[in-house]
């Protein structure tokens, strides 16, 4: 059953292979969930709007975030 409520994939984007790695499994798990990641035009936040309104929205409105935590996350 969808929630309402999006996951949001937050990761390094040297790391793009990981965070598409993950959206996939959870929308094999999870097909009806909206699950959205920054570092994809085609797989998070459209081209011409702004990703750090998408994410605020996002999350104002209860979204799950997923961190993916890596060196490259942490130098970032």
């Amino acid at each position: 059953m969808a929630n309402n409520r999006s996951i949001f994939i937050s990761h390094s984007t040297v790391d793009k292979d990981y965070g598409m790695a993950l959206k996939n499994l959870l929308v094999s798990l999870m097909p009806k969930q909206k699950v959205f990641l920054s570092s994809s035009d085609t797989q998070g936040v459209p081209v011409n709007q702004d990703i750090n309104e998408i994410i605020k929205t996002e999350i104002r409105n209860g979204a799950y975030v997923i961190f993916l935590l890596s060196d490259n996350f942490y130098s970032s």
